[in-house]
């Protein structure tokens, strides 16, 4: 299967593709302060790894008040982390 990405150190399947959006389930949001929250999304099953390398963002889209929004955020995960990403969002 082409579309399928497997990190060559590890043998596990890569979560991102670089050609093309995923979709994440939102698995625990836990506020941090007023306007600061953690967000913890589930990758596409809990032995995929997420394939970013350290310091790099991703694009994050949602529809906010019908509206889509796209933002990028750096995940405080690393691929160490396997079945998932957490994200540490500021609202303004």
């Amino acid at each position: 299967m082409a579309d399928v990405l497997v990190d060559e150190k590890t043998g596990r399947t890569l979560a991102l593709h670089p050609r093309k959006k995923v979709a994440l389930k939102l698995q625990e949001k836990t506020i941090l302060s007023h306007d600061s929250f953690l967000l913890n999304f589930a990758l596409q099953s809990p032995e995929h790894m997420l394939g970013l390398p350290t310091g790099k963002h991703v694009f994050i889209t949602a529809k906010v008040n019908g509206k889509l929004v796209m933002r990028r955020y750096t995940p405080i995960t690393s691929d160490h982390d396997i079945g998932c990403v957490k994200f540490v969002i500021k609202a303004y």
